[in-house]
């Protein structure tokens, strides 16, 4: 059965496969991970103490750790949310990259690590947009962190579809993590209308064999990015899908030219 292991400083946080248990009982599963938790403990040099299993309820434990010259907090128990996604890193340098003097929106679960690689890029301004009642107060820290004010930054509670109905703002870039592609046309029409012509929207998703409705995103031009999105040490290729699209709101809008009298 495959594991990941992720390190967090000094500290482990192993996630087991979502596969079926296969011959194993309950019991030999557990006796399995335990095996798995000291060997990683022995292997890498980290005490067990600090191996956390994802889906055993432990002491929870608040680190700081460093990823392309950022410092994110994170939080280690038995949940499967820390904080800092390690399979979103090349996302994060990339939004980094792009960012510079731009309006940024990034909407969902990750809103939080994506904002601020936006904000370290040179931003102009950004918005997260996250329904979790923590995410903020947690965007704010990882903000301090690094020294960056919060002064052209902005922080939303809100579920995605009610503020992309109410928001009147514009944008340049957005990021947006979907847990499923359920209703990814209906959300991707109404961010339409907030993007420049022109804007780029990264979306991510972690649902099984999603199915993007290319035919239907006629406001967007659309390419599957997922290969270059994968960090090199992630064995899977199946961990997420991630998609580049492009408004063509302007082109489709845009009146054709006609020549004048001569």
């Amino acid at each position: 059965m495959p594991l990941a292991l992720d390190r967090y400083g000094d500290a482990l946080f192993l996630t087991p496969s979502s596969d079926p248990l296969e011959s194993r009982t309950r019991g030999e599963h557990e006796d399995w991970l335990d095996l798995m938790a000291r060997t990683a403990s022995e292997t890498l040099g980290v005490p067990i103490e600090n191996v956390f299993i994802q889906g055993r309820p432990s002491q929870p434990r608040v680190l700081q750790v460093r990823e392309n010259g950022l410092q994110y907090e994170v939080l280690l128990s038995g949940r499967h949310e820390v904080g800092l996604d390690p399979a979103l890193r090349v996302l994060r340098q990339r939004l980094k990259e792009e960012v510079s003097g731009k309006r940024v929106l990034i909407l969902g679960p990750g809103a939080s690590t994506l904002g601020l690689a936006a904000a370290s890029g040179g931003a102009r301004s950004t918005t997260e947009v996250d329904p979790e009642e923590s995410s903020a107060g947690w965007a704010k820290r990882n903000f301090a962190l690094n020294g960056i004010a919060l002064e052209s930054h902005r922080f939303v509670r809100s579920e995605v579809e009610k503020f992309l109905r109410s928001d009147r703002g514009t944008y340049d870039l957005a990021a947006i993590e979907a847990p499923s592609l359920d209703d990814h046309v209906s959300l991707l029409s109404l961010l339409a209308r907030r993007m420049e012509p022109s804007g780029v929207v990264y979306l991510v998703t972690r649902a099984p064999r999603p199915k993007l409705d290319a035919e239907a995103l006629v406001a967007w031009s659309v390419e599957d990015v997922t290969a270059d999105s994968l960090p090199e040490d992630f064995r899977s290729r199946k961990i997420h899908r991630i998609w580049r699209l492009v408004s063509r709101i302007g082109s489709l809008t845009a009146k054709p030219r006609t020549q004048g009298k001569r």
